[in-house]
């Protein structure tokens, strides 16, 4: 009955977007990239493993129970008390009843209550601390409208209460909860009283009902509370705003304290009807909220997701519809981080009712639709799958895994389901109405399920590879599974008892591989996941190493030492109390198999930064990076030299009146340093490319500037083989769109030979350029001409003429390369980031072409923080991969400079010449780089990098965004 719909989904992505006013602004734009989005969302999902499906028996009736309550109309409130019997509340044509069974359904008493004329409406029923039971609800007569009775254990009515706040209008209660006090808290909407025309409503009594304060919260038109919860400090009140916001109706999101006082109120939404149906706090202290939107979206309806952090500020929100409408969805939290959003569609001609499974970020990781009238809503259960139920006419009851998959339904020959309760054994309570008459019906505990699940082995298997398939995931509650059957995807089965198979596939390409496992008692069960396989296998991971201490501790260079070790260069800040007051750079030395040799911290009483670091003739080390401790008044480039053991010989300052930031330095060939970065200071533009070029002692020479009136930002560099220089990096300057790729060349005493552009309408940013064998360059980017944020490669002749460009689309909405080097076979190794496949927000990202720039293999590194992203690797002597960045360990911790050895055999390289830097840009302090993949140009947020080749030696460096 689910069906995995992908081609269903209408995504709206908008990463943390605070300043809604500026968001509206750009509805229609955002409206244009639709059908991009729908196109990302896609990609997203060919990663997705579709989940094990194991149909099982509905689950039999254990007892029913029928009572005679003249007129009902509706169950309001079921729950279990806690003798383990069975308390309802709810209404009929005229009155409001209660009534309480033992745990088999056996009444033990019932109450009813009502007057003539008066309509009063049960709402809540809420257990009390002494054992006894309060209902709250709604009286439409006179100017006090809200209603508490209170009854002790037995049923006897101990008080009765009409309260309001004196208006004319009605009062409904939404919310109430007992105090510390033995008192109550209300919560409500009203039309009677406050500033506009409906308004909500807080009121606090004591342990007898009797009012001792209340408080209306609202503007001068129409605000509604649809769901409240207790949060601490307060309580958190999510619904739809006419008063506030920039729509006829908003998303309203108001925190208040214990008494209704007003903390903060947030709107989310656009021009039209946005409003809010639930609201759960998250593990960060923030909320998510889901409700409908007609301003966003692809129908008329659409269910909107919206992610705050603590403080109601928007960090993201999302939209899933159809062309028609979507109905009040509700959001859960979801084991893994994510979360379960549901509700009614009408989009779908097969499908009634959608539940979507998200990441943390709101990615859609599965949905599932089911088609059966009536359904209205969901909850989760305790083996971590869901029960959808209906209300009305012959109602349906779903059951599914945690995966969506229906194990099992059953329709109900009853006028109305209201409640669903899971008991303590597994089974369920059915509250409701049949034939006109209240009926309870306990379902008897699920027989458990026998389920299928298997795994395999490597991650990112290549074509002719031996991959190895394992079922032992694989559960037979009763008993041991006896068969396997295999369908590998490529015209191959495999029947058999054992657990494991192995198989390769002659070619690339996706192959869907499903699995039946047969149980003891002949129950079954089947999966199916799609594999990647891919032109060539990925190397195996031989050794990790991480280096930090408390705070963030970020690697931005790599290079080989001449004894077969390795020297990485990067920040590490630290708190000062409680601000986050000093950086300083930092070298770690290793040997050959990562293993820290020393380590050094260099720096004044500010911020300085080492980003570009290399050995020099003499066995020290020479390191440029960015200073506010020395030299100017904002950032300057800073150079400082070491000795063999890192420490300090001399230090230069380079600079203006504004920010100066170096990217990455080179020892020249008559023994001084060429760096290449980027000035505020000097040049046409805001900011320019600039070259510095020094004696031996750090004393200037000369320097560069090339550039233009706008902005114009230098983020890699590399001598060429004819003494002169390449550099790299984006223009708005010149070109066609916002930014374009710009590569200029020089000759060895920088000046200008030629320049070339390269981009589409919008933007487009060369994070590393590299000179190739064949004398010509190759540059990797990030374009937004052509697809959301997408790897962009040129390759071009000795001139600069564009020979081909290919644009790589990774495995997420986000794929930013930060450096290309050529490898031994002529094709390139790509190193960066790519929205989180994991847990976390990015991983790093690994990619190898062949010499036309077609992908032959793809491979993230990376856990649960969120950030880990690669920016340098190293071509080990015996063929494998040194790959250095940041480890996000996602704790107080922060981050660490993380080193990984991936393929090549286990044994200590040999050592080799210290390459030059070529460049990736240098995220902001606080965040990764902007979600519109553009450098920040401002004067305390370098943007450089350093990938470079030097005698066959690749080396990459990566920095995570550094998030708390």
């Amino acid at each position: 009955m689910g069906g995995f719909g992908r081609e269903k989904i209408v995504m709206g992505f908008v990463n943390f977007l605070n300043n809604r006013n500026s968001r509206k602004k750009d509805v229609a734009k955002y409206l244009k990239v639709c059908n991009i989005l729908i196109f990302a969302f896609m990609l997203t999902v060919l990663l997705f493993s579709v989940g094990g499906n194991a149909s099982a028996s509905p689950p039999a009736e254990e007892w029913n129970r029928t009572y005679e309550v003249s007129g009902i109309t509706s169950v309001e409130s079921f729950q279990q008390t806690a003798d383990s019997g069975y308390i309802i509340a709810g209404n009929t044509r005229s009155n409001v009843f209660v009534l309480k069974t033992g745990p088999t359904g056996s009444e033990q008493w019932n109450w009813t209550f009502g007057r003539a004329l008066t309509n009063d409406r049960v709402k809540f029923l809420l257990q009390t601390s002494d054992g006894g039971y309060l209902i709250a609800g709604s009286n439409s007569v006179g100017s006090d409208n809200v209603r508490l009775v209170k009854f002790n254990p037995e049923g006897q009515e101990q008080w009765n209460q009409l309260l309001g706040l004196g208006g004319t209008g009605e009062e409904k209660v939404e919310f109430v909860q007992q105090t510390a006090d033995g008192g109550y808290v209300l919560i409500g909407n009203m039309d009677s009283h406050g500033a506009g025309s409906s308004d909500i409503w807080f009121m606090k009594t004591d342990s007898k009902g009797n009012m001792q304060w209340n408080n209306t919260i609202g503007g001068i038109k129409w605000d509604e509370a649809r769901f409240v919860s207790q949060v601490p400090g307060g309580y958190i009140i999510a619904g739809r705003t006419e008063s506030y916001g920039a729509g006829n109706l908003d998303f309203w999101l108001v925190k208040t304290d214990t008494k209704g006082e007003e903390h903060w109120n947030n709107t989310y939404g656009g021009y039209y009807n946005d409003g809010a149906d639930s609201i759960q706090q998250t593990r960060d202290g923030g909320y998510i909220i889901a409700g409908m939107t007609q301003s966003f979206g692809a129908g008329h309806n659409d269910f909107l997701l919206v992610k705050t952090d603590s403080n109601g500020t928007e960090q993201w929100y999302r939209t899933f519809g159809g062309g028609n409408h979507e109905f009040h969805p509700s959001v859960r939290l979801s084991p893994d981080g994510g979360y379960i959003l549901g509700g009614r569609t009408w989009s779908f001609d097969d499908a009634d009712y959608w539940i979507i499974k998200t990441d943390e970020d709101g990615n859609v990781k599965w949905d599932r639709t089911f088609k059966s009238t009536g359904l209205e809503s969901f909850q989760q259960t305790s083996d971590g799958g869901y029960i959808i139920t209906g209300d009305l006419y012959n109602p349906p009851i779903i059951k599914t895994d945690s995966n969506g998959n229906e194990q099992w339904d059953i329709r109900m020959e009853w006028d109305r389901i209201d409640s669903v309760l899971q008991t303590g054994n597994g089974g369920y309570i059915l509250a409701g109405i049949k034939d006109s008459k209240l009926r309870l019906v306990k379902l008897m505990a699920e027989r458990p399920a026998i389920t299928a699940q298997f795994t395999y082995e490597p991650g990112y298997p290549g074509a002719n590879q031996t991959i190895t398939f394992d079922a032992s995931a694989s559960h037979d509650p009763y008993g041991n599974i006896t068969y396997y059957q295999w369908d590998l995807g490529d015209g191959s089965y495999v029947n058999t008892t054992q657990r494991t198979v192995t198989h390769s596939y002659d070619e690339s390409g996706n192959y869907n591989v499903g699995l039946t496992v047969t149980g003891s008692n002949d129950d079954m069960s089947s999966i199916t996941k799609e594999i990647i396989v891919q032109q060539s296998a990925t190397p195996i991971m031989r050794w990790d190493r991480t280096f930090g201490v408390q705070g963030d501790d970020n690697a931005y260079s790599l290079a080989h030492t001449s004894d077969g070790g390795y020297i990485l260069a990067g920040s590490s800040d630290f708190y000062i109390g409680e601000r986050h007051w000093d950086m300083d750079a930092r070298l770690v030395k290793t040997d050959a198999n990562g293993n820290m040799q020393w380590q050094r911290t260099i720096g004044g009483i500010e911020f300085d930064e080492a980003y570009s670091a290399m050995q020099t003739s003499d066995g020290g080390y020479i390191f440029a990076g960015r200073t506010s401790s020395y030299g100017a008044e904002f950032y300057g480039i800073w150079l400082v030299k070491t000795d063999a053991k890192g420490i300090e010989q001399w230090n230069r300052t380079f600079g203006g009146n504004d920010s100066d930031i170096a990217s990455s330095v080179r020892q020249a060939s008559d023994g001084g340093y060429i760096i290449a970065g980027r000035t505020k200071s000097f040049g046409a533009g805001s900011y320019d490319f600039w070259l510095v070029k020094t004696d031996p002692e750090g004393i200037e020479q000369w320097n560069r500037t090339f550039g233009g009136d706008s902005i114009d930002s230098l983020y890699s560099f590399q001598q060429t083989f004819d003494g002169g220089y390449i550099l790299g990096g984006d223009t708005r300057s010149f070109g066609n769109g916002l930014s374009d790729f710009w590569l200029v060349k020089t000759d060895n005493n920088g000046i200008e030979l030629w320049n070339r552009t390269f981009g589409g309408n919008y933007r487009d940013i060369a994070y590393s350029v590299q000179q190739t064998s064949d004398g010509g360059f190759i540059m990797a980017g990030v374009t937004r001409s052509l697809h959301w944020y997408d790897c962009w490669l040129v390759k071009t002749d000795t001139e600069g003429v564009e020979m081909w460009n290919r644009t790589i689309v990774g495995p997420n909405e986000d794929n930013s390369p930060n450096s290309i080097l050529q490898s031994p076979d002529g094709g390139y190794i790509i190193a960066g980031k790519t929205g989180s496949v994991s847990y976390g927000s990015y991983d790093m990202w690994l990619v190898s072409t062949d010499p036309d720039g077609y992908v032959q293999w793809e491979m993230t590194l990376g856990g649960t923080g969120q950030g880990d992203v690669a920016r340098s690797v190293l071509l080990a002597p015996d063929g494998g991969l040194v790959v250095a960045g940041d480890k996000d360990w996602f704790t107080e911790q922060g981050t660490d400079f993380w080193l990984i050895k991936l393929g090549g055999i286990p044994s200590e390289p040999e050592g080799g010449d210290a390459p030059t830097d070529g460049g990736v840009p240098v995220e902001p302090e606080g965040g990764d780089a902007p979600t519109d993949g553009e450098p920040v140009q401002t004067p305390d947020m370098p943007d450089f990098g350093a990938a470079v080749a030097v005698m066959g030696l690749l080396v990459w460096v990566g920095l995570a965004g550094r998030r708390r």
